[in-house]
C-alpha cells in the first residue's frame, strides 16, 4: 500500500463522495476519468508515483465544486459573469481541500491547474504551455473529453467523433497538442478503451512525448 493511500484513503473516499453528491453529472464522469487515467498513464510511460497522483486527481479534481452553489452547477441557461466567477473558484478550493489529505505536490498542482489553457487563457493563474504542470495538462485533455461525451445540465452529450474533433481543433489553444495526439491515438488503438471506442475514425499513428521526471 502506498504512502498516499495508507495515510489518506478514507479522506480521499470522502472527497469523492462529496463531489458525487454535489453534482450528479460528476459521478459517471469521475468513474470514466479514473479508467482513462489508469490506461493513459501507461501509454505515457509515467512513473508509479505520478500514476498514483493522476488516478486520485481523476477522482477528486472537481471536489472544490462543493463550495459552488448547487443552483449554479445545475443551471440550464447561460451563466452570468458572477456565476462564471463562482465556478472558477473551484480549482483553488479543491487544491486546498486535498491539501488536508495529502501533501503530494503533483496531485495538488494537477487539481489547482486543470483548467489552465495551453495558450494562457485559462484559470486560475493563466499559465501557458509547459509552465502548466504536466499532470494538469494530462487531466485537462481527459476531463474535457469526458465532459463533452457526457450529458450536462445545459446540453446533451456530444458524439465521440465530435468530441475528438473538438480536441483536435483546440489543440495548441486549450490543450497540449502532443497530449491530444497521444490521447486520441490511445482511444483509437487500445482495446482496453473499448468503452470509449471511436468506431470508424480509424487508428492514428503512434507518437512519443517527453514526460516530466518523477517528483513528489
Amino acid at each position: 500500500v502506498s504512502r498516499l493511500h495508507h495515510a489518506s484513503l478514507p479522506t480521499i473516499q470522502a472527497l469523492v463522495a462529496a463531489v458525487d453528491s454535489t453534482d450528479a453529472y460528476e459521478h459517471g464522469q469521475n468513474r470514466n476519468l479514473t479508467l482513462l487515467a489508469s490506461k493513459f498513464g501507461v501509454k505515457l510511460g509515467i512513473s508509479e508515483q505520478l500514476q498514483e497522483a493522476l488516478d486520485v486527481a481523476a477522482q477528486v479534481h472537481d471536489v472544490g465544486e462543493a463550495v459552488v452553489p448547487e443552483r449554479i452547477l445545475g443551471k440550464t441557461g447561460a451563466l452570468t459573469e458572477s456565476e462564471v466567477n463562482a465556478i472558477r473558484t473551484h480549482p483553488e478550493a479543491g487544491a486546498k481541500i486535498v491539501e488536508t489529505a495529502s501533501h503530494m505536490e503533483n496531485l495538488i498542482s494537477a487539481i489547482l491547474h486543470h483548467h489552465e489553457n495551453w495558450d494562457g487563457s485559462g484559470y486560475p493563474d493563466k499559465l501557458a504551455g509547459e509552465d502548466i504542470p504536466f499532470l494538469a495538462r494530462v487531466l485537462r485533455v481527459m476531463d474535457a473529453y469526458e465532459a463533452m461525451i457526457s450529458d450536462r445540465p445545459y446540453r446533451t452529450a456530444l458524439s465521440r467523433e465530435r468530441a475528438v474533433a473538438e480536441l483536435t481543433d483546440k489543440a495548441g489553444i486549450e490543450f497540449d497538442p502532443q497530449l491530444v495526439e497521444l490521447f486520441i491515438d490511445c482511444l483509437q488503438t487500445d482495446v482496453d478503451f473499448s468503452e470509449h471506442a471511436l468506431g470508424e475514425l480509424g487508428a492514428a499513428g503512434t507518437t512519443t512525448i517527453d514526460v516530466e521526471p518523477a517528483t513528489a
